[in-house]
Order: C-alpha cells, then sequence, then structure tokens
C-alpha cells in the first residue's frame, strides 16, 4: 500500500480546489489501494470535518500561501513583507512537522502552487514530491515570491497541470519532461439534472467568486445590451461569494453598474450556493467570463447539467467549450459579442437545447473523476519507481 500526504492550500471548502481534492483522493483509496491522509494549515475546519466523516487521516501544522495581491495602498508593503519571509518561515515549520510524523509516507502530493511546505517536507523526508497546479497566474496584481517558478522546479518530480492553457505558462521555466497535463474529473452523477424547472423567459447563471478576475462585467454589459437592443426577458443570476481577500469596492462596482443601467429587476444575486443542481434546473445558459482560468470545473459542471456554455476565449475555456457544437465562445471584454451569442441561444431553443446534450456527452467522456484518478495513481507509481531506482 503507498501512503500519500495531500497537502490542502487551506481548510476551506469554498472553491473547487479541495473539492477536487476530495473527490480525487477518494477514489484512490477506494479503487487503487492508496492511503491517503490530508496536511491542513488550520483546525476544526470544513475539510477536516469532511475528511473525518469519509475516514481519512487529518494531520495539522502552521504554514503560509505564499503568494498576495497587491491593492496599491499602505499595506502594500506588509504585503510584499510576507511575500517574501512566508517560504523561509514555512521551511521552519517543515522541519518541526517532519520530526513529529510517525507514519512513514512514500509520496507528498501539494494540491496548489501557492504552498510549498509539502516540497519542503518531501525533502526532509527523502521522499518524492508531486506539485499539482490549480490555478493560473493572474492579473490584477496576484504575486509569487521571487523566482517560484525555479522553486518549484527544483522541488518537485512532477508538476500536474489541470490544462494546456497552463502548461503554455510554465513549459517557459520548466523542462517538459517533469510535467504532466492532467485535467480535473467531477463525480459525473452529483451534477446531471432529470428534470428541469418551467420558468418564463431566459434565465442565464454565472458562477464563481466575486473577484475581478471572473469578468463579471462582461456579463452585466452583455445584459445591458439584450435589455436595450434585443430587447428580450433575460435574466442573469450571480451565484458566488465575495472572498475575505477581496475588498468590497468590486462588489459595489458592479452594484453601481446595475443601478446607473436600470438592471436591478434583471440581475439577482444569489450569494454562494450549495446545492448548485437545484439552481441550474431553473436556467437555460450558463456565461463563463473569467480571465485565465486554469481549468474551469463550473463549465463541466455546467456541461453536465445540459447548459450551453458562452464562454470567454481565455485559459482552459476554449479547451473545454467547442465553439458551436458544445457551447460557444465570445473575446474577453467583448460584451457586444456576449450578447450576441445570448441571443442566438434565446432564438434558437432547439439548437440551445443539442448543444446543452453535446455538452453533457463530452463532459461525460473528457472530465470524470474515475479518468483524473487512473492517471493521478499512474504517476504516483511512475514517480515512486523513479525515485527508487535513483537511489
Amino acid at each position: 500500500m503507498i501512503r500519500v500526504l495531500f497537502v490542502a492550500h487551506s481548510g476551506s471548502m469554498s472553491g473547487g480546489a479541495n473539492r477536487s481534492l476530495l473527490s480525487l483522493i477518494v477514489l484512490l483509496r477506494e479503487k487503487y489501494g492508496i492511503c491517503p491522509s490530508v496536511l491542513i494549515p488550520e483546525a476544526d475546519s470544513e475539510l477536516e470535518e469532511t475528511c473525518k466523516e469519509i475516514n481519512i487521516d487529518v494531520y495539522h501544522a502552521r504554514y503560509h500561501s505564499c503568494c498576495t495581491v497587491y491593492r496599491h495602498d499602505a499595506k502594500d508593503g506588509i504585503r510584499l513583507l510576507k511575500l517574501l519571509i512566508a517560504p523561509e518561515i514555512d521551511r521552519i515549520f517543515a522541519r518541526r512537522f517532519a520530526r513529529s510524523l510517525l507514519p512513514k509516507f512514500d509520496l507528498i502530493y501539494t494540491n496548489d502552487r501557492m504552498i510549498i511546505i509539502g516540497a519542503y517536507i518531501a525533502r526532509i523526508l527523502k521522499i518524492p514530491h508531486i506539485w499539482h497546479v490549480r490555478c493560473s497566474e493572474m492579473k490584477h496584481g496576484t504575486r509569487f515570491p521571487p523566482k517560484w517558478y525555479a522553486r518549484m522546479r527544483n522541488h518537485a518530480n512532477r508538476i500536474v497541470l489541470i490544462s494546456k492553457a497552463l502548461q503554455d505558462q510554465f513549459s517557459r521555466h520548466v523542462p517538459e519532461n517533469r510535467i504532466r497535463v492532467i485535467y480535473n474529473g467531477l463525480e459525473v452523477d452529483k451534477y446531471l439534472i432529470q428534470d428541469r424547472t418551467g420558468h418564463a423567459g431566459f434565465h442565464i447563471l454565472l458562477c464563481g467568486h466575486l473577484i475581478a478576475q471572473k469578468g463579471h462585467i462582461d456579463a452585466l454589459r452583455a445584459m445591458n445590451i439584450l435589455n436595450n437592443r434585443y430587447g428580450i426577458p433575460a435574466r442573469l443570476f450571480i451565484a458566488g461569494r465575495r472572498p475575505s481577500y477581496e475588498s468590497e469596492h468590486y462588489l459595489g462596482e458592479l452594484q453601481k453598474y446595475i443601478k446607473e443601467n436600470n438592471l436591478e429587476s434583471s440581475v439577482t444575486f444569489l450569494g454562494e450556493i450549495r446545492d448548485m443542481r437545484t439552481i441550474r434546473k431553473q436556467m437555460d445558459a450558463e456565461v463563463v467570463c473569467g480571465r485565465l482560468e486554469a481549468f474551469g470545473r463550473v463549465t463541466v459542471e455546467a456541461m453536465l447539467a445540459e447548459l450551453p456554455v458562452v464562454g470567454a476565449i481565455s485559459g482552459c475555456t476554449p479547451e473545454i467549450v467547442q465553439d458551436g457544437i458544445t457551447g460557444l465562445l465570445y473575446p474577453v471584454e467583448q460584451a457586444d459579442v456576449l450578447a450576441e451569442k445570448l441571443y442566438w441561444l434565446y432564438a434558437h431553443p432547439e439548437e440551445c437545447r443539442e448543444m446543452g446534450r453535446r455538452g453533457k456527452e463530452r463532459a461525460m467522456n473528457a472530465f470524470t473523476i474515475e479518468k483524473t484518478a487512473r492517471q493521478v495513481e499512474s504517476l504516483i507509481a511512475e514517480v515512486i519507481v523513479e525515485n527508487k531506482n535513483a537511489q
């Protein structure tokens, strides 16, 4: 039996990284006999509670997120200092944690690019390390410590990337033979929809944290065009919350735009929704306006729910959505084109439904957790054998 310590970037279940991690390790345990444990930076978290419910051992250690977002305010100096010292403090925490370990692990598996303690633990224990990158380089001021690619390259036997878009970023810094592209996989049955809820008008869904990278403004501008140019009864539903690291300014700007353009009756903020299947039953289409999406878990969720997706030509979205087949694509920030695509779906209901059906079929073939787990298990075995042969 292979013992693997999976290092989580946080204890939160908001967002896709930890949900993807849990789905993965459950299947690795059940189907491939891997014995997983999870390292979490805080006690009494949602992730810990979920792990305990499914009998997965949890460990705790102090460590930091080695990235920050500059806000162009007086605190940016503190943020820079944190960025510089966090990796070195985590090196100390890694030594303390490694000394406390009783079970022997065969491999450390870090679940995202902004944490480094797993790499240090692996080096101390002299066991292999896999770094699973689930987020992209982001605009709007997000920064990693200096020479972060070099640190990742020097501290990972393999780097797993969840899209070819990420591969384009990393291939400039990491040898190709150290990179493995493995798409995220979902538990298909959790997202399939049997019966849709009848409603008047045309309902559009946008899912994601309330941060600028998700491109909500594209959707709002498109709604303004749909109202004024096309005059269709469209409504936009926004699911997601403002994360703690995002200021209230961004949400304020969205609300200001809505008020100035009389969109109050056309746009609804739903907050964070746990039961997305119930929401998607009431939708006709979903928009993905995010910039530099590393993968797009909600894109696949929408496809499994038989919703045609209108997505921005950015990041991984064009790898998932086949333009004109399973959905439609539009250039980033071109809200007039987004509105045109949405109007086309509204005006062609049968083609709209057919795109949804084809999207479901593609998602069920290409983006399943079974496929992801099979590829990850093969990589884990490969790295362990390679490490033994090198000793």
